[in-house]
């Protein structure tokens, strides 16, 4: 019968075929549409329609050898129905070799089926492979910050790592860099030897290891993501140096506890002011200025105004300015200038979109790969 055969031509059962499609497509539930990816990314096609423009041909290779070395005898009928030959035309060849015709080797039929089929095969136009519009190369250009982060998120939620190349069709190599550099990303320390981009999480719900960026829950704040990830896409490669200086300042500078930044060089401060009022409004500041000693104000605040903000006066307006006896001066020789970029509804708060924004290029940085 039919099982008989299969377990003859694959060498598996039926349970264990069920096992090893649940392995590589996932259970029942898994909609045929990703059953299909993940069967051209085991074949290594790019996309479903290269596999089955394939398929055909693949099986008469793979069946056609199973069946010229097999012993398996079968009946008239059923050698019709696994051949689409007639039973008239198979008695016909059989009866040449007195054949009983419930016993016909299955190996007798592939020369048989080669004569009937070849006369046709010039008769049947070739099927010409369409080549996808853009393929996504090893540098993945073009693939939006979103799929980046639904990446790192599946990946911290415990998703097996194997089986995202095949949901994203994206090169292995470039997953498993993604992660790596999540996860040293993760794991810079600020000097009392805290997270410096990831604050403590709720104890009822913990995750095996902290890969992707917190983002955030409002909408004001999503839509911003946007606006910013566009921008940084769209102006990337003309101001590189300055975004990656800016990017390399937040991620060795944040306190996750905190959402403000600390400057203590006006130089610093210059640069990283320069990049973010491309990206906000004037009125999305908040500026504090802390020194050690009150004769020391009005000389502190002129070199960051002069220097830190020539240009941006309308900084000096919001900068407040507070007397901080214990501020260390070795550290802080200019003075402790703290920058909060402002809630996007204009609320006292602070906002996590640029925090969001700044730690995904620096993942995206760190594994060389490109996003715009």
């Amino acid at each position: 019968d039919n099982k008989t055969l299969i377990h003859d031509l694959t060498g598996y059962s039926e349970q264990k075929i069920s096992e090893i499609q649940r392995f590589f497509m996932g259970e029942i539930t898994t909609t045929r549409k990703d059953k299909y990816w993940a069967i051209s990314g085991l074949a290594g096609h790019i996309t479903p329609e290269t596999t089955f423009t394939h398929y055909l041909h693949f099986t008469d290779v793979i069946i056609g050898d199973k069946l010229k070395g097999s012993k398996q005898k079968l009946t008239l009928n059923t050698c019709a129905n696994i051949s689409g030959l007639s039973t008239r035309l198979i008695a016909r060849e059989i009866n040449k070799y007195k054949i009983d015709n419930n016993s016909i080797p299955v190996n007798n039929l592939s020369n048989l089926l080669i004569r009937k089929i070849k006369p046709f095969i010039k008769h049947i136009p070739q099927t010409k492979i369409k080549k996808p519009g853009k393929i996504i190369q090893a540098k993945n250009k073009g693939v939006y910050f979103e799929i980046y982060w639904n990446i790192l998120n599946e990946a911290e939620s415990g998703e097996p790592a194997l089986s995202l190349p095949y949901k994203y069709n994206l090169p292995e190599s470039d997953i498993f860099k993604l992660i790596e550099s999540a996860r040293k990303i993760a794991n810079i320390q600020s000097t009392k030897n805290k997270s410096r981009l990831f604050t403590k999480r709720k104890r009822d719900n913990p995750v095996k290891e902290y890969l992707a960026p917190r983002k955030p829950a409002s909408r004001n704040e999503l839509d911003e993501i946007k606006r910013l990830m566009s921008f940084f896409q769209n102006n990337y490669i003309k101001q590189q140096k300055l975004i990656d200086f800016c990017v390399d300042y937040f991620i060795h500078n944040k306190v996750s506890s905190y959402n403000y930044l600390v400057f203590s060089s006006p130089k610093s401060f210059r640069k990283y002011i320069k990049l973010l009022l491309m990206l906000f409004s004037n009125d999305r500041f908040s500026i504090k200025l802390e020194v050690r000693k009150l004769r020391t104000i009005e000389a502190h605040s002129s070199i960051w105004e002069s220097s830190a903000l020539r240009g941006y006066t309308f900084l000096n307006d919001k900068m407040i300015i507070n007397k901080n006896i214990r501020l260390d001066n070795i550290k802080y020789p200019f003075g402790k200038l703290s920058l909060k970029v402002l809630h996007p509804s204009m609320k006292e708060k602070g906002t996590n979109s640029i925090a969001f924004v700044f730690h995904l290029l620096a993942i995206l940085n760190s594994a060389e790969l490109e996003y715009f």
